[in-house]
């Protein structure tokens, strides 16, 4: 899986290490780490935004129900109450998923 980072969080970082190249003497690695830490921001400005959206799980669901035996049903296995026939895992997720308020 892959992993997403804010990018406003990412240049807070390269400010943070650039505060730090700016105590540095004036020199060679001075200049090589203002250098770096220019082409590194703009770099992170360039890239393309991922197209992601927080995941709502089953288990964290407003329509996670758990379900009776019955007659259809031979367990009591968690059903979606948004569709009374889908059976899911408390770690499965949808496109509906609407979270659960904490009461």
């Amino acid at each position: 899986m892959s992993d997403y980072i804010e990018r406003e969080a990412a240049l807070e970082t390269v400010k943070a290490v650039a505060n730090i190249c700016d105590s540095l003497p004036d020199g060679p690695v001075k200049e090589a780490g203002i250098l770096t830490l220019k082409t590194l921001k703009r770099n992170l400005l360039e890239l393309p935004a991922a197209d992601v959206r927080p995941v709502v799980l089953c288990r964290d669901c407003t329509f996670f129900k758990p379900q009776q035996k019955s007659k259809r049903w031979s367990s009591t296995t968690p059903m979606c109450s948004r569709s009374a026939t889908i059976k899911m895992p408390p770690d499965g997720f949808c496109s509906f998923g609407v979270k659960r308020e904490e009461s």
